[in-house]
């Protein structure tokens, strides 16, 4: 078992299993299936987030040139500025190779998805430290990041059911129900559930 699947292996008992509020299971359902177009939304967001950063960082040279009347002087954005605009490309990036694989609900569309999600963690971490950013920028990138992880491990049981494993064994379906052991519930199921 990798890093990172340690990690999602965490993220999944934190933000399911041990989650003091659940989206019910009809909302889950709408929300798996629209993931899609809002992974091209996100997409989008963020690319525009980058160029946005890459405009006012030019700015803010151009303008320094512009009181001090010289270009002289060189003002270097820094490397953390620079990694920043990268992080939020590659964000952008995976959000739009996950789309198509999110809309027929593949776990590899939800895997890219989790992908550009830790992307965007660390490009929450390196505002902090770029040229423009700071704490503020910093606590806005990490609710979004924090709500996007919520947000994508809730409908993961849509994604990762009853999937064959690499080995030939089959995954247990976990994020659909509360026990965490009990198999996917099948559309008549739920039914039933909900009116109890």
């Amino acid at each position: 078992m990798g890093l990172l699947d340690k990690l999602e292996t965490i993220l999944q008992e934190r933000l399911v299993t041990k989650a003091p509020v659940k989206i019910p299971p009809r909302s889950r359902k709408m929300l798996a299936t629209s993931l899609w177009w809002i992974a091209l939304l996100a997409a989008v967001a963020a690319l525009y987030s980058a160029i946005t950063l890459w405009q006012w960082g030019h700015l803010s040279v151009r303008l320094s040139d512009a009181v001090t009347y010289t270009t002289a002087y060189v003002h270097h954005l820094g490397l953390f500025y620079y990694l920043t605009i990268a992080s939020m490309a590659v964000v952008a990036l995976l959000l739009l190779l996950a789309a198509p694989s999110l809309k027929p609900m593949k776990e590899s569309g939800w895997k890219r998805a989790y992908c550009a999600l830790l992307v965007q963690a660390l490009s929450a971490v390196l505002l902090l430290f770029a040229d423009g950013g700071g704490l503020v920028d910093f606590l806005g990138a990490a609710v979004v990041t924090i709500a996007g992880a919520y947000l994508l491990f809730q409908v993961r049981g849509s994604f990762i059911a009853a999937h064959p494993r690499h080995d030939g064994a089959q995954r247990k379906p976990y994020g659909n129900d509360d026990a965490g052991d009990k198999p996917a519930a099948t559309g008549a199921e739920e039914e039933t559930e909900e009116k109890e």
